[in-house]
C-alpha cells in the first residue's frame, strides 16, 4: 500500500514537472483567426498571438486562408516590445488580402526575454472585416526553405 501511494505521488510529481516546463520558440508560429462582429468571445478570437525565436534576416508570413466580409484582411503587427518594419516600405504592419501569396520580409528588434529562452519575436495577427474574418496562416523564418515548399 505504502509502495503504490510513494509510487502515486512520484507520478503525480512528474506530471506537475513537465507542466512547468517553458515553451521555447520555434522557427515558425502559426494563427487562427475567427472573428464575427458582435459574436461573444469564445465564438469569436479577433487575434492571435505569435511567438517566433528571433532571426536576423527577418520573417515572411503567408494566409492559408482567409475569408468573410468582402473587406477581410490580416493584419500583422509586433507585441511585447517587439517592432517589425515591413521590407519594401518601413511600415510597422503587414496586410495580408490574399491566400497562398508570400509576403515581403520584415525585420523584428532583438528581444532577450528573461530566463534562459532564446531570443523571442512577439506577434499579433488580427482579423478585420465589416462583419467577419477567418482566416488561417503562419510567420516563418525569411530562410530559403520557406520559398521552396
Amino acid at each position: 500500500m505504502k509502495s503504490n501511494i510513494f509510487k502515486f505521488f512520484i507520478s503525480l510529481a512528474l506530471v506537475v514537472n513537465l507542466l512547468c516546463i517553458p515553451v521555447k520558440a520555434a522557427d515558425m508560429a502559426a494563427w487562427n483567426v475567427h472573428y464575427y462582429s458582435g459574436a461573444p468571445s469564445p465564438v469569436s478570437e479577433q487575434s492571435d498571438y505569435l511567438s517566433v525565436t528571433y532571426y536576423g534576416a527577418g520573417f515572411v508570413a503567408k494566409a492559408t486562408s482567409l475569408s468573410g466580409s468582402y473587406n477581410r484582411y490580416i493584419e500583422i503587427y509586433g507585441r511585447n516590445g517587439t517592432t517589425l518594419s515591413l521590407s519594401t516600405n518601413g511600415a510597422s504592419y503587414v496586410n495580408i488580402t490574399q491566400v497562398n501569396i508570400l509576403t515581403p520580409y520584415f525585420e523584428t528588434n532583438y528581444i532577450q526575454p528573461t530566463g534562459s529562452n532564446p531570443a523571442i519575436s512577439d506577434f499579433t495577427a488580427f482579423g478585420h472585416g465589416l462583419q467577419s474574418c477567418v482566416s488561417t496562416g503562419w510567420i516563418y523564418i525569411n530562410s530559403p526553405s520557406v520559398y521552396n515548399s
